[in-house]
């Protein structure tokens, strides 16, 4: 029968064999020949398709040259990964001074619902979820110094679909006011200069 999966899942393929030799034999993957081990009885194939796929069965004869009475086919269906970007807007460095924090902007070409999951510094946030190109406002505020974001996991709300990436990483930096100081480290006392005219 037929299968639904989503990109990098698996289908597993079954083959009814009513003969009494095992023989090397092979399938079709839209079109292709796959070769195969084809058991007496029932053996199964896995298979993880990149696009959708139909299967069916690639020989009409058997190891002895008998004839083979082979029927029935397997579509699988597979359900792609949501082209997928992010992107910082505004500064990618904050100082202390400052009031404001960079935000990120996630893009993407599916019309549905996406959840996002993100981690900072490799510490998992909140799920982000968002239709098309939605925004996560404010990315959150941290110490002082240089820190990572990085989405790793989204899914569709409307497939079902858990797609585990590992997406590039996107760096920002909270810096500290910095401060400046005047200290005079030398004599804090001085005297007039005394000028004496000299006649000869």
């Amino acid at each position: 029968g037929d299968a639904a999966i989503c990109e990098d899942g698996t289908a597993v393929l079954t083959f009814n064999y009513t003969g009494g030799f095992g023989f090397v034999g092979s399938y079709t993957a839209n079109g292709d020949s796959v070769p195969f081990f084809l058991s007496p009885g029932v053996t199964t194939v896995s298979v993880q398709p990149a696009v959708t796929t139909v299967y069916g069965f690639g020989l009409t004869t058997d190891i002895q040259g008998c004839d083979i009475n082979s029927s029935g086919s397997a579509t699988v269906q597979v359900t792609p990964v949501p082209a997928f970007t992010y992107q910082l807007v505004n500064d990618s460095v904050v100082c202390g001074t400052q009031t404001g924090s960079p935000f990120m902007i996630f893009n993407t070409d599916a019309n549905e619902s996406l959840t996002v999951s993100y981690t900072i510094n490799e510490i998992a946030q909140t799920d982000y979820t968002g239709v098309g190109n939605f925004t996560l406002v404010n990315v959150p505020k941290k110490t002082n110094g240089k820190h990572t974001l990085q989405v790793n996991r989204i899914e569709s709300e409307v497939s079902g679909c858990v797609f585990n990436r590992t997406y590039p990483a996107i760096n920002y930096y909270y810096l500290d006011a910095p401060g400046v100081s005047i200290a005079n480290t030398g004599k804090t006392e001085f005297c007039e200069l005394n000028e004496e005219a000299l006649v000869t």
